[in-house]
């Protein structure tokens, strides 16, 4: 019944897509960060000798999915599950990466909102993850989200504004897009409010 918020990284249909919700509890914000990896794509790291992703799917923090492209059933129910525990006041997912998925919880009248992934949208809440790591007042179960933070590299432009720089990004930071995302909405939306959508570049 908590109010939470969450954030959606729809990457590639081969990648790592996740899913964050955050809440506020006791003083502090709590994540809760599912990530999931289609098995083909697990395989192909494997077999380059890469196992960086090993251990997290050993312990149930990476979900791996059957087939090659990720299977958004498994997230679509993730979905329905936090629907059902939380008081979901809004979901951000990028537009430019929204699919099927999104329209279908939609339709099943999930709060999701549009989010743009520029410096308009994305440098308020980045910034604010670091302040609440830095102040350790963001609690975290998921060592993804960790690992993905750790991954993250900043743009900034002249005015001072950051975002995450996939240009320079040598591993996978999907979950901690996520949890940026989450954030964001958290920021944007107060409780209960619940528009269509909101398209947050420039809004920030």
């Amino acid at each position: 019944g908590a109010d939470a918020w969450g954030g959606l990284d729809l990457s590639s249909v081969e990648d790592l897509t996740a899913l964050t919700f955050t809440i506020e509890w006791e003083g502090k914000t709590r994540t809760f960060v599912r990530v999931y990896l289609p098995q083909g794509a697990l395989d192909r790291r494997l077999g380059k000798g890469d196992k960086t992703l090993e251990s997290y799917v050993q312990t149930g923090h990476l979900q791996v999915t059957p087939g090659e492209t990720v299977d958004y059933e498994y997230i679509k129910r993730d979905l329905r599950l936090a629907l059902a525990y939380f008081n979901v006041t809004g979901i951000a997912f990028d537009r430019w990466n929204s699919n099927q998925l999104v329209n279908d919880m939609l339709g099943e009248g999930a709060p999701m909102v549009e989010f743009g992934q520029g410096f308009g949208s994305m440098s308020t809440p980045m910034k604010e993850l670091m302040i609440r790591v830095l102040n350790q007042t963001i609690e975290y179960s998921n060592p993804v989200l960790y690992w993905c933070v750790a991954n993250l590299v900043a743009d900034t432009n002249p005015a001072g504004d950051i975002k995450p720089d996939k240009s320079k990004i040598k591993e996978k930071i999907d979950a901690a897009v996520s949890t940026i995302m989450a954030l964001g909405i958290m920021i944007l939306m107060p409780v209960k409010k619940r528009p269509k959508s909101i398209y947050a570049e420039g809004v920030i």
